[in-house]
């Protein structure tokens, strides 16, 4: 798994942060995975009333509101969407930015790619994707897919990832990858 990834699930982990940009930068997150952009932007999704609304702990409220709140300034990916192309990147050996991976590695744009839902900021650049479909819920609902076994080589559903800080769920059937 990729340094972004390991290090992301390391922050995660821990129980308190007191100035989250420092933080990031210190654990190699210093370049955005999607589009390459080294400015960051943070402000937190979760107000109190929610918070409580939910009874969320400290460390659930945090890992939310990095998820959800922390974010390049040059292409709007949240951090959830980073760890995702970031994932995706290790897992194809792609040494390059998810923008230009999306654009530019002819092994995965000749794969059948079916993203479930929008995958936040990346869906602009799978929709670039010669063989790549979007399915929204409940159209295409994970439990009774409405495809046959083998239909697809990639599929990307991004919320449920998101709601996994530790295991990332991405389904991958490369073809040799």
């Amino acid at each position: 798994m990729s340094n972004f990834v390991n290090n992301l699930i390391k922050w995660f982990r821990r129980r308190e942060c007191q100035s989250c940009e420092k933080e990031m930068k210190q654990r190699g997150l210093s370049k955005c995975p999607v589009c390459g952009g080294c400015e960051f932007v943070f402000s937190a999704v979760l107000w109190p009333e929610l918070v409580k609304e939910w009874n969320l702990s400290k460390q659930e409220e945090m890992a939310i509101n990095m998820q959800q709140g922390y974010h390049c300034r040059c292409c709007n990916s949240n951090l959830r969407s980073m760890t995702l192309a970031a994932v995706i990147l290790d897992r194809f050996g792609w040494q390059g930015t998810f923008e230009d991976f999306c654009r530019e590695s002819e092994g995965f744009r000749r794969l059948s790619v079916l993203e479930i839902n929008a995958a936040g900021s990346l869906s602009r650049f799978l929709s670039n994707l010669p063989r790549r479909e979007l399915a929204r819920y409940p159209a295409a609902n994970m439990e009774r897919m409405p495809y046959p076994d083998g239909t697809w080589d990639v599929i990307l559903h991004s919320d449920t990832s998101s709601m996994l800080a530790n295991r990332l769920m991405l389904w991958l059937s490369a073809n040799g990858f």
